[in-house]
């Protein structure tokens, strides 16, 4: 995916330094240079490749959607790239954890310390509410009993009547 270079710079100066650091740091760059030559892309592909990996690292878009728009574009297979994932997933973004980033969400990268204890609800059980006035209401797929009309029973036919067709 596309985005602005206004987009990329927001996202850029709401990481904390330490990130920022991380993702220019020439050994990062070169990284990623290698495992994008370990695929086989061409040089316009590896520069693109390259900035799709860049915008997850800025947590603009999931490792997932960068992989699926390289694959997109240079046409290679999932099978092929799925090593590219694992080297990065396991040598690049597993540094954000250490430098104290847990997930990204919604195009900013949420740090460590800004995370909140959300409390999780548990399943309760339903509570069982006994109207009597819903008690005497019919189901809702019965036509309706007009004022002085009388309800009849109608038993079912257990066999039909045979018509011949000549």
């Amino acid at each position: 995916m596309t985005f602005t270079r206004e987009q990329r710079q927001a996202a850029y100066k709401k990481l904390p330094i330490e990130v920022q650091e991380f993702i220019m740091s020439n050994e990062t760059s070169d990284v990623i240079a290698n495992y994008l030559k370990e695929v086989g892309l061409s040089d316009d592909q590896a520069n693109f490749a390259d900035g799709e990996i860049f915008n997850s690292l800025l947590g603009l878009q999931t490792l997932d959607a960068s992989i699926n728009n390289i694959i997109q574009l240079t046409g290679k297979r999932i099978e092929e790239l799925s090593n590219l994932k694992s080297k990065l997933q396991e040598n690049i973004f597993s540094k954000y954890k250490e430098l104290g980033v847990v997930q990204k969400v919604e195009e900013k990268v949420v740090v460590e310390s800004e995370v909140q204890q959300i409390p999780i609800r548990k399943p309760e059980e339903k509570p069982v509410i006994i109207n009597k006035q819903v008690e005497n209401m019919p189901p809702p797929n019965l036509p309706m009993v007009e004022p002085n009309e009388v309800v009849h029973d109608v038993k079912p036919q257990e066999t039909q009547n045979k018509v011949e067709i000549k």
